[in-house]
């Protein structure tokens, strides 16, 4: 797997863009921060994610440059790990195609992109 460059095609908002849903996203859930995204994701989201993709593991190492260690310690919730990893690996993930979504009770879903050749070009919910 080839690892994206260039322009941010993960579509994680920085704090200062980061904004609930208006109007025309009435009942959709809004979009998180990175570093909302960080702070809430933890290893169980990470597993769901590369199960949306069918990403093994050693995907998720190869596209995020992280090492195969890293990924498991991320996903085993080792506190030891850190932030900038978890980053890595939550973009890298919505490079892939899925979503992290914050739902009203706080909770963190998971959504994949129906075309994820669209998540490199900025599509969003």
């Amino acid at each position: 797997m080839k690892r994206m460059e260039g322009e941010n095609p993960f579509r994680i908002r920085p704090a200062a863009q980061a904004q609930g849903p208006g109007p025309a996203h009435r009942g959709a859930a809004p979009r998180l921060t990175v570093f909302e995204v960080v702070a809430a994701v933890n290893g169980a989201h990470l597993r769901g994610a590369r199960a949306l993709l069918g990403w093994s593991m050693s995907d998720l190492a190869e596209v995020s440059g992280l090492s195969l260690s890293t990924i498991r310690r991320l996903e085993q919730n080792v506190q030891a790990v850190g932030l900038r990893s978890r980053r890595v690996a939550v973009e890298s993930l919505e490079g892939g195609g899925v979503r992290f979504l914050k739902l009203e009770d706080g909770a963190v879903a998971l959504a994949e992109l129906a075309d994820r050749s669209a998540g490199a070009a900025g599509t969003r919910f």
